[in-house]
């Protein structure tokens, strides 16, 4: 009768500090660029005064500042 080793298990590899801060920049700058994209292809558009979003926009404007990003909302998906 044969009896396997065991084997001591290993927990998850820790990340740096300086990676978690890498790739929050880069899902930061990710993010901008997507919601730059929407605007720029007029997939992004506020309500209209009857509280409609235009047919082809996929993304309503909730809210913009004076100098700041405008949030943007998914309300639809595209239908091609």
């Amino acid at each position: 009768m044969t009896t396997a080793k065991k084997t001591k298990r290993r927990g998850p590899v820790p990340k740096s500090k300086g990676s978690a801060i890498a790739a929050t920049a880069e899902v930061q700058s990710a993010e901008e660029k997507f919601n730059r994209d929407l605007l720029t292809r007029g997939d992004a558009a506020a309500l209209d005064e009857n509280g409609n979003l235009p047919l082809d926009a996929t993304h309503e404007i909730v809210k913009t500042k004076n100098g700041s990003k405008p949030v943007l909302q998914r309300r639809r998906f595209k239908m091609f």
